[in-house]
């Protein structure tokens, strides 16, 4: 024990002795958390702990550090305070006798969830797990230590929020994970902006894997649920969480980053639905990916993006592309005579994965949940159990179609995430709107993949007359912006996304851009400038039509002008308005 006298429990770095770390500050004489673990305690015979880092309803997360690689370590033990005491030893977890058998089941659980992370060890974008083992009663789970800041406060110091372009690129690789371990039975169920971590090479990847009693109200664990990501189901506590209550948790942190706030509490969202976000940094967010975050924080579960797998499709593709997707998914559902198994999935996806210090931008790298590699293996089971229900030649062409369609959409995704970068840094164009409120986006519009329709043309359409669309409607209409045009009367639709003429499921929602009429601009103050001066600087700051009028005045020379016909100089007028300019014609004037 002498050996690590000397290491700081708070970072597992030499002190020299000092009273307090050199490194990172912390006092040597600062005692424990109240029932954690002993400082220096040894557990496995491997692992030394240092100091609790922070605990929730599931249990405690250490800082440690493994004897035998001299790395430092996240140690995380279950060990939910609302059913169990520590023993008196210090160490041992006893489970109070009325809910000893609660206990066990949730014990069970979290090896068994952290058993099932092991497998994915090599997997980018997510922490891994690289030892679990049971000790003291209770079940130990073993990471890396990540010198991570969280995205909550990596948003806080990059100013409030982020480009789309940035979270583009720090979000759609958890994105990628996250359809990755749902196709293989795992969900998170907590994600939120404090339990996404920004490392060193300024990649983001998802933590704190806990589970599901922590993210469900009600139930005997004390949840962590944040306050906005938290999806409706989870608040209320009485549904199934699934993938589209983790799709939720994502949306909302994806709308953190882009915005600096969260949603509304989903309680309070159930009696007003709408998101509502200021128009300086609405026109900053292309209308593609305010369009989906619409369809992924439905209040209903069953209304919102049902897969990780269509709401990548929404934010990275076209809308004929993310149709396709939908028919592929469709024909997935198709039963197969031999049922894929859990395990196989599990096994081969890690295989496949990346190092975690890879860049985060190579987002077309990352592992697709269906795999067309295992289609010829597919192909050649169902060939062998067809010959005596079903002719070969069926499950020829039904197969063959369903591969066909799968690397069709591979391929296109592949070569849209490989274009996104330079199409997602396009300025959006400036206007001279001020003083508006909060802009609204009525979020409550369907994304089943059950039924696609063409999408109708809005443009030039009265968007009042899409205002009070029912949710039962084909579809529903979401203002992304307002901008100022000389063409489109005020009010009225300037585009749209997707365009008139594609293909769109069914209730979703089409993202407009609508018009505030002219735009306005600043009479400047002419005064004492000739006729010809004033008209070439109205006309340089958009004016187009300019007339002159003779006047008297006593405060300019003959042929200078001296104000405006029935304006002053700092009113705002349409670009298109007629402007007359007053010049002075009295030969008795001053000048």
């Amino acid at each position: 024990m002498a050996d690590y006298d000397r290491l700081c429990m708070a970072c597992m770095e030499e002190t020299d002795e000092a009273e307090e770390c050199p490194h990172c500050g912390f006092s040597l004489a600062e005692l424990q958390l109240p029932d954690a673990l002993p400082y220096r305690t040894i557990l496995k015979d491997q692992y030394l702990v240092g100091r609790a880092m922070r605990k929730n309803g599931e249990g405690i997360l250490y800082i440690g550090l493994d004897l035998k690689t001299k790395e430092k370590v996240e140690i995380r033990e279950f060990f939910p305070q609302t059913l169990a005491l520590r023993n008196s030893d210090g160490l041992k977890i006893n489970p109070q006798e009325e809910l000893k058998e609660v206990f066990q089941k949730d014990r069970k659980t979290f090896l068994e969830n952290q058993q099932a992370l092991l497998r994915f060890h090599t997997q980018p974008a997510m922490a891994h797990i690289e030892d679990v083992f049971e000790e003291n009663g209770t079940v130990y789970a073993v990471a890396p230590w990540m010198n991570a800041i969280t995205l909550r406060y990596f948003v806080k110091r990059s100013g409030g929020s982020l480009s789309w372009n940035e979270a583009r690129q720090l979000f759609m690789p958890v994105l990628m994970v996250l359809s990755t371990l749902h196709a293989v039975g795992i969900s998170h169920l907590g994600i939120s902006p404090d339990t996404l971590f920004i490392l060193p090479n300024g990649s983001m990847i998802l933590g704190d894997f806990c589970i599901e009693q922590v993210w469900h109200f009600g139930t005997e664990l004390q949840d962590s649920l944040v306050s906005g990501c938290a999806a409706l189901e989870q608040c209320e506590g009485t549904a199934a969480l699934k993938e589209s209550t983790d799709v939720y948790g994502f949306a909302s942190s994806l709308f953190f980053a882009l915005t600096g706030s969260f949603p509304k509490n989903a309680l309070a969202r159930k009696e007003d639905p709408r998101l509502l976000i200021p128009s300086s940094i609405l026109q900053n967010i292309p209308p593609h990916v305010v369009t989906s975050l619409a369809n992924a924080l439905q209040v209903s579960a069953e209304k919102r993006t049902p897969t990780f797998e269509r709401m990548r499709a929404e934010l990275s593709a076209s809308p004929t592309i993310t149709a396709t997707i939908e028919e592929t998914e469709s024909l997935r559902r198709i039963p197969s005579p031999i049922p894929a198994q859990k395990e196989e999935i599990a096994e081969k996806s890690p295989e496949e994965g990346h190092d975690l210090k890879e860049e985060t931008s190579q987002e077309s790298q990352r592992i697709q949940p269906s795999r067309p590699s295992r289609s010829p293996q597919v192909h050649k089971n169902i060939g062998h159990k067809s010959k005596k229900k079903i002719p070969m030649f069926v499950w020829v062409i039904l197969v063959c179609a369903v591969l066909l369609i799968i690397v069709t959409v591979v391929a296109v995704v592949r070569m849209s995430f490989s274009n996104n970068k330079g199409q997602q840094q396009t300025t959006v164009p400036q206007t001279s709107e001020v003083g508006t409120a909060d802009s609204e986006i009525t979020s409550e519009v369907s994304s089943t993949v059950a039924e696609q329709i063409t999408v109708p043309n809005l443009v030039n359409k009265k968007y009042e007359d899409y205002q009070q669309s029912s949710s039962d409607a084909d579809y529903q209409v979401a203002v992304s912006k307002h901008e100022y045009s000389d063409t489109v009367e005020a009010g009225y639709i300037i585009s749209q996304t997707p365009t008139a003429g594609e293909k769109m499921v069914k209730g979703t929602a089409i993202s407009v851009i609508v018009s505030d009429g002219n735009a306005l601009i600043t009479l400047p103050d002419l005064a004492g400038l000739t006729a010809q001066e004033a008209v070439s600087a109205l006309k340089s700051r958009g004016f187009t039509s300019v007339q002159q009028e003779n006047g008297h005045s006593e405060y300019v020379g003959i042929g200078q002008v001296y104000g405006y016909k029935n304006q002053n100089a700092g009113d705002k007028m349409a670009a298109n308005s007629t402007i007359t300019i007053l010049i002075n014609a009295n030969s008795s004037s001053n000048g």
